[in-house]
């Protein structure tokens, strides 16, 4: 059975190469010190009395962060003179025919983990106010100001740096290094989910991270991204909703 053009694609795009290799390190060590730099200024901007200033500083640290990956993989593209197409390659995939994937992966992941979080906390009876992420936990409880500001980095800039991180540069280097797609997925997103420091939310950012390996195969980079803001979208909109209820 002949593989079809996306198989093919996929097959390119993860295909050993000691140049790609070196660039996806780069991408991946300048991922590590943008991780770094957002918690670190994070923390330091807690310390300031204005709330909005803290946020827009984390928005802004995240989107510093982007270009941090982005400059990785420049030096990378001088230095090996790779194009910018082989670094960041695009499937050729029909614009509906990606719409309707990204809804529908991130519809999918959005009740996966959902009801995996709920049993979570049902098993382990977990006060999910009393342990929520940082952002998350913001947007519940902020003006709309802050609202909005959260939403920029929830539904833009975090999607895009952890896509770039991890289902671009790690993913594509833990593949060249010999792993099949499936241990690289497994790998990835055990990494991805233990970078959350959300320990009962672990499982379900596992299994939402297998999902957007499987995008990542299967389409490109910049469908993991519409899968992963639509899905902080919808996470963001329970949050508002559950927030307006009480």
């Amino acid at each position: 059975m002949s593989p079809s053009s996306e198989e093919q694609y996929i097959e390119e795009d993860i295909a050993t190469s000691a140049q790609l290799q070196k660039c996806d390190m780069l991408a991946i060590a300048a991922a590590f010190f943008g991780f770094l730099f957002q918690n670190a200024g994070i923390l330091l901007s807690s310390c300031f009395k204005d709330q909005t200033l803290v946020f827009i500083i984390a928005f802004l640290l995240g989107i510093c962060s982007i270009g941090l990956i982005l400059g990785g993989y420049f030096i990378g593209h001088v230095q090996t003179a790779l194009s910018w197409s082989q670094l960041i390659p695009r499937a050729t995939v029909k614009s509906l025919q990606r719409t309707i994937k990204i809804v529908s992966y991130a519809l999918v992941g959005f009740i996966l983990v959902t009801t995996v979080n709920l049993i979570v906390v049902y098993v382990f009876k977990v006060d999910p106010e009393a342990n929520s992420q940082f952002l998350i936990d913001a947007f519940r409880k902020g003006d709309r100001v802050i609202r909005v500001i959260l939403l920029l980095e929830i539904c833009f800039a975090a999607p895009v740096f952890e896509e770039l991180a991890f289902r671009l540069a790690l993913f594509r280097w833990l593949s060249g290094r010999g792993l099949s797609v499936m241990n690289a997925s497994l790998l990835t997103s055990a990494l991805f989910a233990v970078a959350h420091f959300l320990w009962w939310g672990i499982p379900g950012l596992f299994l939402f991270s297998l999902i957007l390996c499987r995008v990542r195969r299967q389409q490109d980079i910049f469908s993991c991204i519409g899968v992963h803001s639509l899905y902080n979208f919808f996470v963001a909109l329970m949050t508002l909703t559950a927030s307006e209820l009480v």
